[in-house]
């Protein structure tokens, strides 16, 4: 487009100036050509002074983040040792910058690759651990040739690479560590503590170690203490002899930790008649 200031010209002595509103900057985005040249009292006009040069005051499009992060906003040990790819999308061309919590997220050249549009950053496992535990928030940036910048929305995640705490059992069918027919006739209750939120197994093992029952307390633990009864059918199922049983808890990030294994007996046949 072409604009005239002539009529926005302040002159003073050997100086004059024009002034360019925000309307004028923005429809002159790109190259421009400024024309000037004078005219006298009686007419007389000068030659043209020309200057080329560029306005560039508009943002790129914001730039965009793939989410969820990790599957679900939430990063957890395997997750975090396997590295995390964070992928999205701004304008071509543009510098991408990276912040968690305002701070810049330190990285390779070659962990950031830009086709196009798009783009994906690897962090690895030391990268994931330098940002540390606890909820985030994520922001990009994108900064065009002419040093404009437009921001992503901020995204929040967290990571929690902490094993939940569980415990099992100190003992299973009274101190002695064996079920005899009398406990078994009663049931068996195993009780224990894991992290509130928790899904809460009991893994009950044969002597070699081979899985002879796995039984699910809860998918999503109601404080921190759990109980679970073993019934007489339950505990027939498992065989006489030596076993042992483990507890296995799986945060909501996804983080498993088990239990020491608590060994015992089944004993539930009564003695040869003298």
């Amino acid at each position: 487009s072409t604009r005239d200031w002539s009529s926005d010209v302040c002159s003073s002595d050997l100086t004059w100036t024009a002034k360019l509103s925000a309307s004028d900057l923005q429809a002159l985005q790109g190259n421009v050509t400024l024309d000037v040249l004078t005219t006298d009292k009686v007419g007389n006009v000068s030659s043209d002074t020309i200057k080329s040069f560029t306005i560039a005051t508009l943002n790129p499009s914001a730039p965009s983040v793939v989410t969820p992060i990790a599957v679900d906003n939430i990063i957890n040990a395997s997750e975090a040792n396997a590295g995390v790819t964070l992928t999205g999308s701004a304008p071509a061309g543009t510098a991408l910058g990276f912040k968690v919590d305002g701070k810049a997220i330190s990285f390779n050249a070659a962990d950031l690759v830009q086709v196009g549009s798009t783009w994906t950053l690897s962090l690895n496992a030391q990268q994931v651990s330098a940002i540390g535990e606890n909820s985030h928030s994520l922001i990009v940036s994108a900064t065009d040739t002419y040093g404009n910048v437009s921001f992503s929305p901020a995204i929040p995640f967290s990571i929690d690479t902490l094993a939940p705490a569980v415990s099992g059992p100190s003992s299973v069918g009274g101190s002695d560590n064996i079920i005899n027919s009398a406990e078994a006739n009663a049931s068996v209750t195993l009780t224990g503590t894991a992290e509130a939120g928790s899904r809460v197994e009991v893994v009950v093992l044969n002597s070699d170690q081979s899985v002879a029952q796995t039984l699910t307390v809860t998918n999503s633990l109601v404080g921190t203490n759990w109980s679970i009864p073993l019934s007489k059918t339950q505990i027939d199922n498992l065989g006489q002899g030596p076993h042992s049983i483990k507890v296995v808890a799986t945060d909501l990030a996804g983080n498993v930790a088990s239990s020491a294994p608590v060994s015992f007996t089944v004993d539930t046949v009564a003695p040869i008649t003298p």
